[in-house]
Parts: structure tokens; sequence; C-alpha cells
């Protein structure tokens, strides 16, 4: 598939440089270099550069060259590439989709992916589930588990860790259903990251920062051109970071991403990418949520417990280590035909030794309620794990472009084929929860009486197999009306093993989709959606190695979308603005217990619907804006005969409200000044929504302020971020019976060099 960045015969580079050479000159190359990617070390990338945002820079070795965002689109998100070959544009999408671009990132001062993902409404982060907790990244969409729909340039990436967005160059969200195009699972959606790569220019980027907590960051990238079509590219990254009015919690972690690509810029290339991320940090599962007779349940810190207070213990540990290769391979074979192979072979290890803290009826409750905090707390849950795990994943596609008499097609067709394998380790501990020495819910106890040992009976490993053909084609009826229909057909089976038992599980899922498009201009996409996915419970669960399966024959939950919506692009395509109507049914839905970890079938059937705004882009040359507003109305529809008194209730995990702004402007013009000078902020609020489905305790809504301002001259950036700008209490992640508490007003200083 040709987009539009390849049809164009100027190429610019993933920093947004653009290089510019007087006609016949090959001796020198003037590079006009984007004021606004001098952060790019945070995540390099999606900008088309603007003429108003250069500077220059000579280099002598290299020939005429324009270098271009791989991506495209610019600060309107609409027109962005989404990279991976069987989706395409995001324009062209008949379904919502929000990206956090390059700009954002870099403004944001963004260093993880739940950092960026708060931009996204809708988006909400459970501490960890199963066994204990996955407790790395724990996503949900409009409510619905994401754990298994996190992908890396369209192929999963199925690790449970905290994942720095140093290598990231876009996020993206696509909102609904699409196991079209990812395969099982995607019940609320899919989220993926599109990785840096090697590209044709030279450039260097070097910046650090230093901010409360305290907070130390470190991110150098450097990209060079070896001959006319061959790069490479190494992005290095280094992070020791403290909370702020957290009580001994930190995260330290390094990585680096490797690439090279061959053929850049011509009709076929190769790019090879090689990720590496280590970190060691203190889990949090959470403060307990209380819930008082006749009231509705709540986080302790929301009667007045200091939200400081941390409840596990010193030899709590989330120590990890990812290792990632990814060849991408793409075949321009003719003007209509396109064919691309992805590979990954992933390899991860973790050690999570954890602490689950309770407040127990009705001594705890009473007197916290009261305002007696002098009360012993509960331990409970399991004890942690070693684990590893490795995955493979090819993805074969082929896009072509047809005449068929008066009928125009895009044809997708192909294969994909994953496998994965884990093995984990269990823990014990040297006494019984009963004894383990706790303090009080107003001074908790750090240090142990306790050790934590491997435990030869709590093993087990697991491996899963997932073979799927999938093929969609999209056909003008006319200029303006199309159709598209598209299908997905997965074979999986798992297999899972104990010491003392064992279960296999096996399912063939079809998961279609079609959609109906009207563009009446270039510059409007109006469209209705029907799809279906469907969730391979028992497959799922194996497949992440942490959960006892009690029931091996789950039923696969099954989740429908209807969706109506357009996509229209204003001044010159300058800024996008979106709007959706959907609906999602699911059904034979599972949750996990809070306390155990096991996996419960509920049979219910949940209903979120609303309605997705969002406007991208720029309003004027030194306005941008990227604003997104979710209304999300759920509802628990039918039950088992056990849950008959949920039906009606909310579904878990939506808040009925979400919404989102990032803005900025350049001063600089007003003021006479040279540069660019950068003002903004913007705000992040999650209405309240429940943590269970029987509606019995709440997270309650957050409304939280983040600011910017900064100052680009030449090759230099300087940088400072606000965040929480009203120290609000509010709560980062949540579970069941538990929330964890944000961190307080926290203030972060970023220099940058560039050349």
């Amino acid at each position: 598939m040709l987009h539009d960045s390849e049809q164009n015969p100027s190429i610019r580079n993933g920093l947004g440089f653009r290089d510019d050479l007087a006609a016949g000159d090959a001796a020198g190359l003037s590079e006009r270099l984007s004021l606004g990617h001098m952060a790019a070390g945070l995540a390099s990338v999606m900008l088309a550069g603007t003429a108003t945002d250069a500077w220059s820079q000579t280099a002598d070795t290299l020939p005429t060259i324009e270098v271009q965002d791989a991506t495209g689109g610019g600060d309107n998100t609409t027109q962005a590439d989404t990279g991976v070959a069987r989706l395409g544009r995001v324009q062209d999408i008949p379904q919502t989709v929000n990206v956090i671009n390059e700009r954002t990132l870099r403004e944001q001062g963004v260093t993880t992916l739940d950092q960026a993902l708060r931009n996204v409404p809708g988006v909400t982060v459970a501490i960890g589930e199963g066994g204990g907790g996955l407790n790395g990244d724990q996503f949900r969409i409009r409510g619905f588990q994401a754990k298994g729909d996190i992908y890396t340039d369209g192929l999963r990436d199925f690790g449970a860790y905290t994942r720095d967005s140093f290598a990231y160059e876009q996020i993206q969200v696509l909102k609904g259903p699409t196991s079209e195009s990812f395969g099982i699972g995607t019940t609320g959606g899919a989220i993926n990251n599109v990785m840096k790569s090697a590209r044709l220019g030279n450039f260097m980027d070097i910046q650090g920062t230093l901010g409360m907590g305290p907070t130390y960051r470190g991110v150098v990238d450097i990209n060079r051109q070896l001959d006319e079509t061959t790069a490479v590219r190494i992005v290095g990254m280094g992070h020791k970071q403290e909370l702020v009015d957290r009580d001994h919690v930190y995260s330290d972690r390094w990585g680096v991403l490797g690439s090279v690509g061959f053929g850049l810029g011509t009709s076929e290339n190769l790019t090879i990418n090689y990720f590496h991320q280590s970190g060691k940090r203190l889990p949090d599962m959470g403060q307990p949520i209380i819930t008082p007779a006749g009231r509705i349940g709540r986080p302790i810190s929301e009667f007045g417990v200091p939200r400081s207070n941390y409840y596990g213990y010193s030899s709590d540990v989330d120590d990890y280590s990812v290792n990632a290769l990814t060849l991408r391979y793409k075949n321009e074979v003719t003007d209509w035909l396109t064919v691309t192979n992805d590979l990954r072979v992933s390899h991860y290890t973790r050690t999570f030794l954890q602490t689950v803290t309770g407040c127990p009826n009705p001594v705890c409750v009473n007197g916290v309620a009261s305002g007696n905090f002098n009360v012993p707390y509960s331990i409970g849950g399991p004890q942690g794990y070693d684990q590893t795990s490795q995955g493979v994943q090819n993805i074969t596609t082929a896009v072509a472009k047809l005449q068929t008499g008066s009928l125009r097609h895009e044809l997708v067709v192909g294969l994909d084929v994953f496998m994965q394998q884990n093995e984990r380790q269990g823990y014990s501990s040297s006494l019984a929860n009963g004894a383990k020495a706790v303090g009080t819910i107003a001074n908790p106890l750090f240090e142990p009486n306790f050790i934590k040992f491997p435990n030869p009976a709590d093993q087990r490993d697991a491996s899963n197999k997932n073979v799927a053909l999938f093929a969609s084609d999209r056909v003008w009826l006319t200029d303006q009306f199309s159709i598209l229909g598209g299908v997905r057909v997965d074979r999986y089976s798992a297999k899972y093993n104990t010491p003392t038992s064992s279960a296999s599980a096996g399912d063939t899922m079809v998961s279609p989709k079609a959609s109906v498009i009207w563009e009446p201009t270039p510059n409007q996409t109006y469209y209705a959606t029907w799809a279906r996915s469907y969730s391979n419970v028992a497959g799922e669960f194996v497949a992440n190695s942490l959960n006892v399966i009690s029931n091996a024959t789950l039923e696969p939950e099954r989740n429908d979308l209807w969706e109506i919506g357009g996509k229209v692009n204003l001044f010159g395509d300058r800024l996008g603005l979106t709007a959706a109507l959907f609906r999602v049914n699911k059904g034979n839905s599972i949750q996990t217990d809070p306390t155990t970890g096991d996996i419960v079938q509920t049979n219910e059937e949940q209903l979120v619907q609303g309605i997705e705004l969002g406007v991208t882009g720029k309003i004027t040359e030194d306005w941008t804006v990227q604003a997104a507003y979710a209304y999300m109305d759920s509802e628990i529809k039918s039950a088992t005969a056990a849950n008959q008194a949920t039906i009606g209730n909310r579904v878990s995990y939506v808040p009925e409200h979400a919404a989102s702004l990032w803005t900025t402007y350049n001063v600089a013009p007003m003021l006479q000044m040279p540069g660019k000078l950068l003002v903004g902020g913007g705000f992040t609020y999650t209405d309240s929504y429940f943590v269970n489905s029987a509606n019995t305790a709440v997270i309650p809504s957050a409304f939280v302020w983040n600011g910017l301002v900064s100052y680009e001259y030449e090759n230099y950036r300087l940088a400072v971020n606000f965040y929480n700008l009203t120290d609000e209490l509010y709560y980062d992640t949540a579970f069941g019976n538990r929330a964890v508490v944000a961190a307080g007003r926290t203030v972060m200083v970023t220099a940058g060099y560039r050349w």
C-alpha cells in the first residue's frame, strides 16, 4: 500500500528534520530542523515539520534528500498513518481512533505508556489481577479488559511490565472490538505503539530531566545515514525516580533501541529493530477501599488517611527484563500490489513480589470511618513469582488495489501465526498471613518479619498457539460511496500445567466486520460500522500463566460494536474534527476475584454506549490543540441467577464522563523575540466509576491540571513541566478493593541539545 508519505518523492525522517539542498549541489546538505522536535528523545516524532519551526545545520557527505516523518499527518492526527499495512491511514479507518502524537509526548514530558494514555478518555488502569496481579501496564478501554491488547507496530507485546516511552514515535488507541484487524480479544479496543526506527538523514539529540521526587532521566537519540538507502539509529534511556507524596515508592529503569534500515526510500526495504528494557521498582498494590455500613466504599485516603502511606514491605519488588527483535519487510511489488512481512521474537523475565493489604471489618473499617487511624490492617493474597516468557509472531500481509469493471477495490489478505510459552515459579513466605507483623493504618510497617522463598509445589507452565487468516475488501461503488467487508478466522489452542493438574483449551473464532463509508470530499469521511470479536477466556488467561483455570471449558466472551461517525479536516487539513456514536455489547463476561485472583464467569451481558468527540491539530500557525471527550452510558443487562442483583447496575471501570485537553501557544512572535516560546497546558478529567458489578465501591472523580513553559532557540531547548498543579488527591489505578494514590504536585525541568 502506497501511503501519502511514500507517494511524495520527498521523504522526511522520524525527527521531523527537513534537509534542503540547492539543485545540483551534492556536496552540501542544509537540514531544516523543527524546533518543536528538540525533545524527541522522549518519543521522537510524528510531525511533518513546518518551515516556521526550523533551523539549519550543515553536513558534507550525503546526497540531496528531503527527510520526512514516516507516518505523516503532522499535528492533525487524523492524517497520520498507523504504520500497519492492514490498517493504513487513521482517516480511512471507519472506527474511533485516538492518537497521541510526537508533539504531545514531547510537550507533556511523557515517560511511560500509562502517562500517555491519560490523554485518551475512556482508558482506565487496573492495579493488577489474577493470582495476585500482573501489576505492569493493565489497561481497560471503555471498562473492558485490555491487558492482552497491547501491540507494537501491529505485533503483540504480551509482557507485563512498565513500558517506557523513550522508543515510541506515536501511540494509537483503536476503540471498540477490532479482532478483524488484531485477532482475539480487543473488546474495548487495541493499543498500538509505533516504535522509532532508522531514517534517512543525520541527527543527534541529547536531553536530560531533573525533577521533584527526586527524578533523574537522560535520553540520547542518534541517527546516521550510511549511504543513499541505508541508515542506523540508536536510542538510549536511563531513568531513576521516586514519587512526590508517596512513601518508599520508586521506579528505576534503563533501555536501548537499536535500528538499521536497508532500502529506505525505495520500493523494497527492510528494517531490523532490537529493543531492550530492564527495570526495578517497588510495586504499589494500593490503599484499601473500605465500605462503612450503609455507604458506598471509597479509598481510605478519602477518609483523611495520609496519601503518602504505603502498605507494602521493603521486600516487595518488580524486577523485569524485556528483549525483542523485530524485522519489518516491505515490497511494493507493482503499482497496485504491496506485500509486507512483520516478525517479532520476544523474551521476558520477571520477579514480582507483592503485598496485598486489606482493612477488615469491623475494627479497621469502623475506626477509619470515624477518624481513628490507629487500627491494624491485614495482609492477604499471593506471595509473588518468578516468570519467564517467550513469544514469536509473524504476520504476512498483501494489499492490492484493483479495478474490476467500474468498481475500484482495496483488498487486504494475510496470515498471522503466533506462539507463546510461559513458565512460572510461585513464592511462599516463612509466616502465614495472620502471623506477619503489620503496623496501623496511620503508621504502616515497612520492614517485614518474614522471608519469601520459591515454593516447589507452586509451579505453572503454559503454552499457546494461534493461526489466523484475515481478509477484507473495500469496494468503491462511486467515487464517494464505498463498502468495507472483512473477516478473520482464528484457531487457538492452549495448554496449562501444574505439579498436580493440567488443562487444555482450544477454539475456532470468526470475527467479521462491515462498514459503509461516504467521502463527499477528500477531507471528509462519514461511516457506519458493525464488528464482532471474541475473547478466548480459558486460552487468554492460560497464556498469561498467572491464573488457576478451574474450568477449561469457559465459553468465549462475545463482543459486538455498532458505530456511526465522521472525520472532517479543516484549514487545509491542518485541523481535524472527529465524532462518533457507539454501542458495545459484551456477553459471557468474566471477572477476577479481587481477593483470590480466581477467574469467575459471571455470564453478564454488559452494554456500554455513548459519544466520542475529538479535535486535533493547529487552529493557527502558533496555536496547537489536542482535545477529546467521551460520554459513556453503561449497564449490566443480564446475569446468572446468583448475580441477579447486579442487573441494571453500571459496568465497572466505566466513568460516565471523561475528557482531556492539551494546548500550547507560541508567544514568541507576539513578543518579537527569536526562537519559540511555548506556553500551554491542559487537564484530564475522569468521572467517578465503580470497581465492581455490585456498585458498592467507587473511585472518586478527578480533575487534574498540568502546565508547560518551554523555550527553543537554535539547537537548544529548555522546558518546565508542571503536573497536578492543584495538588489534587486522586488515584492512578484501581482494582476491586484497592486504589493507588497518584503523586502530588510535581515539577520537572528538561534541557535538550540537538545537532
